[in-house]
């Protein structure tokens, strides 16, 4: 099972060292890596060579994680295709921006699956799990910014505490 990790508002416009750091922490997720800056937002995610299921999206000035399972990823890919809104049915993360650049914070309820991702413009940020809670998604925002993940100890290493 993969896994994303976030940073808004760290040292730096699109520092994806601390994402990086994040992603260390959790070996066991992964060693295939993706990592993105957007604006002042950096996002990553980590799969296992066999199995991905955490991917990102870029397009438009607008950057999304996603990880997990979408299971209505072809009916939001026709029904954004019926908009006039073009994506690609076979990646979560680009149906999700896609979803979310159509609908906007109203694109999330129409999410089903088990899941947890975020969507940003760089300097702001929308944090989300699937309607039942059933993924973990951990976060800490202090002075220094907002850090997300998958584990607690993800967003323990993005935050530099103990």
């Amino acid at each position: 099972m993969g896994c994303l990790a976030l940073v808004a508002g760290s040292a730096g416009p699109g520092d994806t060292s601390a994402v990086e750091r994040m992603l260390d922490a959790a070996p066991h997720r992964g060693s295939r890596r993706q990592v993105l800056a957007c604006g002042s937002v950096a996002l990553g995610v980590a799969n296992d060579e066999s199995w991905v299921d955490s991917r990102l999206a870029q397009a438009n000035g607008r950057a999304a994680v996603f990880s997990g399972t979408l299971d209505n990823r072809a009916e939001l890919a026709a029904e954004l295709a019926r908009a006039a809104a073009t994506t690609a049915a076979d990646d979560p993360a680009t149906v999700l921006l896609t979803a979310f650049n159509q609908w906007g914070e109203n694109a999330l309820p129409r999410l089903r699956g088990t899941f947890t991702g975020a969507v940003t413009d760089g300097r702001t940020t929308w944090v989300f799990r699937d309607q039942l809670g059933s993924r973990s998604l951990f976060h800490r925002s202090n002075g220094c910014g907002f850090v997300a993940a998958s584990e607690a100890k993800q967003v323990a290493a993005g935050a530099r505490i103990a």
